[in-house]
């Protein structure tokens, strides 16, 4: 590692030019504002449809909603949804890698006509790079569908590569 030293004080700094170099990789956030229809009971894939930024090309905003690096490694993601204007009942959030696996749940919170259900989750996982992509659901017991509001930043989903493998 090269060091700089300080003229004044012959104190010496690492160079963190180089290590913040080496600390890029994917990188995205995405958001939705469409009224969404979340049916009852069911697991529903939201579809953040709109980029604010996706530094690799790894989140897919016009089939599939996922974001799928091709660098493996473990990743911060973090996604908040709101969906209200039902009867009583709860909403839930998850994170579902390869469609399949839940791995991670965030809040739940009841859910009426006057008050809406905002949810949000926050996790650190492990994506191989190759084979690996994650999605986030929502998932409600009201009796009928609800809608996921559309305010800016009511639906957002980013994530970015914490530590490659």
């Amino acid at each position: 590692m090269s060091m700089i030293i300080d003229g004044t004080s012959g104190a010496t700094f690492p160079d963190l030019s180089v290590q913040a170099k080496s600390q890029t990789g994917p990188a995205f956030s995405a958001y939705s504002k469409t009224a969404q229809s979340i049916p009852t009971s069911s697991f529903t894939k939201i579809q953040f449809n709109v980029e604010n930024f996706d530094t690799a090309n790894a989140y897919d905003s016009t089939t599939n909603y996922r974001f799928q690096p091709l660098v493996a490694g473990y990743y911060q993601l973090n996604a908040c949804v709101a969906g209200g204007g039902g009867t009583v009942g709860y909403v839930q959030c998850y994170f579902q890698k390869n469609t399949v696996t839940q791995i991670a749940a965030g809040s739940s919170v009841p859910n009426n006509s006057l008050v809406g259900g905002k949810v949000a989750a926050s996790c650190l996982v492990y994506l191989n790079g190759s084979t690996d992509y994650v999605e986030f659901t929502l998932w409600q017991n009201q009796g009928t569908a609800i809608n996921l509001q559309t305010a800016d930043g009511d639906n957002v989903f980013s994530g970015f590569l914490a530590r490659a493998a």
